[in-house]
């Protein structure tokens, strides 16, 4: 099992519940996080005995991050992974998002070692190569 944290704040609405189940049975296990209250503070927990992180790019900021950082709360996640590389710089993420690569995404890949971008509207299946890619 490819043991999973998914940072997502729709983490725990009946259509991820959906998507998690059918990663489950293909050997992808997931341990679903949809809020950010205290992240930077439970990270380390977090991701103790985790292979992998996936992150949702826009998130609310809540009181965790600035708006100024966060664009808004359209790159909280990008907020949650320099939090997670300060603990794990090793550690695969992937980025889930609405949002498109286009350059700014791609230089933040870079930057923070991200192993992989999958657009939300991407299939189940779609995710579940690019994870079952990472571990190969």
């Amino acid at each position: 099992m490819i043991r999973t944290l998914y940072i997502d704040d729709e983490a725990n609405t009946e259509k991820m519940r959906s998507k998690f189940e059918i990663l489950e049975d293909n050997g992808i296990s997931i341990k679903p996080e949809f809020s950010i209250v205290n992240i930077k503070y439970r990270l380390d927990s977090l991701i103790k005995d985790i292979d992998l992180v996936i992150v949702d790019l826009i998130m609310p900021p809540r009181d965790e991050f600035n708006k100024e950082e966060t664009n808004g709360g359209s790159l909280t996640g990008a907020a949650v992974i320099k939090e997670i590389r300060k603990i794990d710089n090793k550690i695969p993420i992937i980025i889930v998002s609405i949002l498109k690569k286009d350059n700014l995404v791609s230089r933040f890949l870079e930057t923070y070692k991200v192993a992989d971008f999958i657009d939300k509207s991407s299939s189940t299946d779609d995710l579940i190569l690019k994870i079952k890619s990472i571990f190969q």
